[in-house]
């Protein structure tokens, strides 16, 4: 079949891999493949390899669901391996030159097919996950009468715009003040000449006046610096509160996968020898992948490379 050719590095380097990960190659080819287009496009064998394998999980998870009609047709809007593939693609796009709408529009249904999803959807999801607005795990439809988990994100779009009128509506206010202020130390100071062609004794009086609206002038400059003080305060606590919450969902994925890790173990640990035997390839490719997806399996020990293929078996290659 003949490659189509686009005029953008990425897009054609995504249709290469696109088609390596439905074709079953050996490691052997899978390896020539990539320093090919590697050293075609000038694009880095590291980049290469994780987007194949993002792309070759992405169709296992596909597949685990029944194939992609039967996921189309599930409760699942999202997978997990599915949104990390589009991250992923997004920034490897962005980094050779393309803008967001036309990653949007070669990556969708309509161009290669690389996600079962319109431009819109591809944009706004991927502008959800930079912003933390959705975790990278699946997402469930919406169900009718029901709110999204994300929701919430409506709220503070509110709560900013409220926020941004009440700071207008303080600025009118602070130039009204400010105007006010103005007028009455001029008059002041146009009394104090007045009075102090006068008598001397209603100068002197008029001076210890003076000072004491210069002092409670700096009790009030100082009391508003420190509410300046605490308003930065709270922005920086509200932030590092959001940073908590994100550690805490990452760490409770964490936590799921490690368990998932043991269940692994504990099952070929309670099998029998003869069963540890049969079943030891398949013990350690299964561990691999998961490894892998929790980042402690990846290919940096020497000069091993990663690869996935279609069966999700981990193969080793040099590069």
């Amino acid at each position: 079949m003949t490659q189509i050719m686009y005029h953008h590095t990425a897009i054609n380097v995504l249709s290469l891999l696109q088609n390596m990960s439905n074709n079953k190659m050996n490691d052997i080819q899978l390896e020539a493949e990539l320093k090919k287009i590697e050293k075609q496009f000038r694009v880095k064998y590291e980049e290469l390899v994780d987007l194949y394998n993002r792309m070759v999980l992405f169709q296992i998870d596909v597949e685990k669901n029944g194939g992609m009609r039967a996921y189309e047709k599930s409760a699942i809007t999202w997978l997990k391996s599915e949104l990390e593939l589009l991250y992923e693609v997004y920034q490897f796009c962005q980094r050779y030159g393309l803008n967001i709408i036309n990653i949007s529009k070669y990556v969708s249904k309509n161009e290669l097919n690389l996600f079962r999803k319109t431009e819109s959807q591809l944009q706004n999801t991927y502008y959800k996950l930079k912003k933390c607005e959705i975790p990278f795990e699946n997402i469930e439809k919406q169900k009718p009468g029901r709110k999204r988990k994300y929701t919430p994100v409506k709220e503070t779009i509110v709560e900013t715009k409220k926020e941004n009128k009440q700071e207008v509506k303080e600025e009118v206010g602070y130039k009204e003040t400010e105007k006010s202020l103005v007028t009455v130390i001029s008059g002041i100071v146009d009394n104090f000449e007045t009075i102090s062609q006068c008598s001397e004794r209603k100068e002197d009086e008029l001076h210890q006046f003076m000072e004491g609206i210069y002092k409670l002038s700096s009790m009030a400059a100082g009391r508003s610096r420190e509410a300046k003080n605490t308003r930065s305060l709270e922005s920086e606590l509200q932030a590092l509160q959001l940073e908590n919450e994100r550690l805490k969902r990452e760490k409770e994925e964490l936590v799921r996968d490690i368990k998932d890790m043991t269940q692994h173990l504990n099952h070929f640990i309670i099998s029998s020898d003869i069963d540890q035997i049969r079943k030891l390839p398949t013990f350690v490719q299964d561990c691999k992948i998961e490894l892998y997806k929790l980042g402690l399996f990846n290919a940096q020990d020497g000069k091993m490379k990663i690869m996935v293929d279609r069966r999700g078996q981990v193969m080793t290659v040099t590069p």
